[in-house]
C-alpha cells in the first residue's frame, strides 16, 4: 500500500507551498538561520561525506546563505548557489567577500523556474541540502538528475527532523515524524536508481535572546496556530527555557538528524519521470 505521500506525487508537477515555503518566510529568518547553522557541525560532517573533487562544479539547490557553499567553495572549482530568498543571497555574497572568494555565482529562483532561462547549466554534481519541495519530490529528483552530469545529493529529515515534537504535544497537536527518508529511497528504487546513504546528527543549538524571542521563533513554526495553542506555547515555554550563557534555550537539548542521499546519474527519461 502506498503512502500518502506518494499519493501527492504521482506525476511532475509542482504543488503548492506551504507557508514556511515561501521567499518571505526565509527572509524573515535569514539572518537567525544562518547565525543558528554556524555551530551545528552541520557543514562540517556534510564536507566528509561528499568528499570533494578540485575541478567539480557544484549547483546548490536551495543554497541559503552558504551553509554548504561557502565550505564548497573552499575546495570545488565552482558553485551555483540558487535560491529564493533575496535576503539569504544577500548574506552569502556579504560572507563571500568577508572570505575572499570569488568562484560562488549567486541565482534568485525557484524549484519550479525554468532553470535554462536563469543561465543555470547542468553541473558536475547537484546537492539539494534540506531544500527538496517534498511534496514534489518526483519533480525534484527529476529535475536535479537533469542538470547534474555526475552525482546527486539530498538531505532530508530522518527520526522527528528540525521540528521539535516537544512543542507539538505541548499545544496538544498530534507530531507526525516525517517519513521522507524511507519514502525517497523507496522511490529511488523503484526508478532503478542505486543510493548511498549517511546520517548527520547534532545537538540543537538554538537559542534566544529572551522568552519572547522564542516565542515569536516557535510560533512562526506552526500552522495556522490558534490563540489558545499560543497560550499552551507561552506557558510550555515558561517551564522549559533555560539562561545559560547568556541565552535562552530549552531543556533538555535535543539531537536533530538528517539524511544524506546520493545517487550516480543516469539519462533522464521524462516520459517515465526520473531515469531510464
Amino acid at each position: 500500500m502506498q503512502s500518502a505521500y506518494f499519493e501527492k506525487d504521482k506525476d511532475l508537477s509542482w504543488g503548492e507551498p506551504p507557508p514556511w515555503r515561501t521567499p518571505e518566510f526565509w527572509d524573515q529568518r535569514a539572518s537567525s538561520f544562518a547565525e543558528h547553522d554556524k555551530g551545528s557541525g552541520y557543514a562540517d560532517t556534510f564536507m566528509k561525506i561528499i568528499e570533494m573533487e578540485s575541478d567539480w562544479t557544484v549547483l546548490d539547490v536551495g543554497s541559503a546563505a552558504g551553509t554548504l557553499g561557502i565550505p564548497l567553495a573552499q575546495k570545488a572549482k565552482s558553485i551555483t548557489a540558487l535560491d529564493f530568498s533575496s535576503k539569504m543571497l544577500e548574506l552569502l555574497q556579504q560572507r563571500c567577500d568577508n572570505s575572499g572568494l570569488d568562484n560562488i555565482r549567486t541565482v534568485h529562483g525557484r524549484w519550479e523556474d525554468d532553470w535554462n532561462s536563469l543561465g543555470i547549466i547542468p553541473h558536475d554534481v547537484v546537492i539539494a541540502s534540506r531544500s527538496m519541495p517534498l511534496g514534489s519530490a518526483r519533480a525534484a529528483i527529476a529535475k536535479l538528475n537533469e542538470y547534474a552530469r555526475k552525482r546527486v545529493y539530498v538531505v532530508v529529515a530522518a527520526g522527528e527532523g528540525p521540528r521539535d515534537s516537544r512543542v507539538y504535544e505541548a499545544i496538544g497537536r498530534e507530531f507526525r515524524p516525517p517519513s521522507h527518508y524511507g519514502e525517497i529511497n523507496m522511490m529511488l528504487a523503484q526508478q532503478g536508481l542505486s543510493a548511498g546513504n549517511a546520517f548527520i546528527s547534532y545537538e540543537d543549538t538554538s537559542n534566544y535572546k529572551n522568552p519572547e524571542e522564542a516565542f515569536d521563533s516557535l510560533k512562526r513554526s506552526i500552522p495556522e496556530i490558534s490563540t489558545q495553542e499560543e497560550e499552551k506555547l507561552y506557558s510550555y515555554l515558561r517551564h522549559s527555557l533555560v539562561l545559560k550563557d547568556g541565552r535562552w534555550k530549552l531543556n533538555p537539548v535535543r539531537v536533530i538528524r538528517w539524511a544524506v542521499i546520493w545517487w550516480d546519474k543516469k539519462p533522464v527519461d521524462r516520459e517515465k519521470g526520473i531515469a531510464g
